[in-house]
């Protein structure tokens, strides 16, 4: 990503995709503020572009997490409300983007407005059956705005990505008592995975009530630049860590 995003730099700085190659590395090296800015500046210069729009989404969505884990509140909301206009332009210029499609799922997932992913996915299942993610922030968000851990369940084990359906269906299955099952579900992804679904295991632990565990595997996301380690302020599958004063550690590791 780095020598992609210089080698733009020289051959065509001033072009659309430089400044979103600098924003994409920004956020890879935890430094939001200086994404945002890129991107800003992406979406200023080339307004018809739902690359553009959608990256700038998910740098002031990350951003937002900062500015709210920083007790600005206010100016969190205004964050995420311009991530929330930004990737809502991007479908307009792209309806057809699976990517903005994913992308908006998150932000809908973070907000709880589970009912607005649900028409979302409507309309991704009918251009690919085998989309991935919406179907996991669909059942995080109903699995943490009442929407019953059945319902959340029944959707998390059609998740086509492994790593999204296996995580979930571990935290589920575990709350629901049945730990045998939980288990294999981990078994299954350490043998996929190995150490590259650090973050995941984290958040399982986290939900296991492992707390130890939990920090380990966070560290070694850390370690790995597992990319799901940005997403780790405001997570609810880290709620449990979160008066630990190690998690305040973890957040700092990673910008924020």
């Amino acid at each position: 990503m780095a020598y992609y995003s210089n080698e733009l730099k020289k051959r065509a700085p001033a072009s659309d995709l430089a400044y979103m190659a600098a924003g994409r590395l920004a956020i890879r090296n935890y430094e939001y503020q200086k994404a945002v800015d890129s991107l800003e500046q992406a979406v200023l210069r080339f307004p018809g572009s739902a690359d553009a729009q959608s990256f700038y989404s998910q740098a002031m969505s990350i951003w937002s997490r900062a500015l709210m884990i920083s007790q600005r509140d206010e100016e969190a909301a205004q964050a995420l409300e311009k991530a929330s206009n930004a990737v809502d332009l991007a479908g307009q210029l792209d309806p057809f983007s699976l990517l903005v499609m994913q992308g908006k799922a998150g932000i809908l997932a973070f907000q709880g407005d589970c009912s607005a992913i649900e028409s979302l996915l409507e309309q991704a299942l009918e251009l690919d059956p085998e989309v991935g993610r919406i179907k996991m922030n669909l059942a995080i968000c109903l699995h943490q705005n009442g929407g019953g851990i059945d319902n959340a369940m029944s959707i998390a084990e059609t998740e086509p990505l492994g790593f999204a359906r296996n995580t979930l269906m571990a935290i589920f299955l575990n709350e629901l008592g049945d730990r045998e099952a939980a288990e294999l579900r981990m078994d299954q992804m350490k043998t996929a995975y190995g150490d590259s679904a650090a973050y995941q295991y984290g958040q399982i632990h986290s939900q296991w009530g492992e707390t130890e565990k939990a920090f380990q595997w966070l560290q070694k996301a850390i370690e790995i630049h597992d990319p799901g380690i940005i997403l780790s302020a405001g997570d609810p599958l880290l709620a449990p860590l979160h008066d630990d004063p190690r998690f305040e550690e973890i957040l700092r590791a990673v910008g924020f």
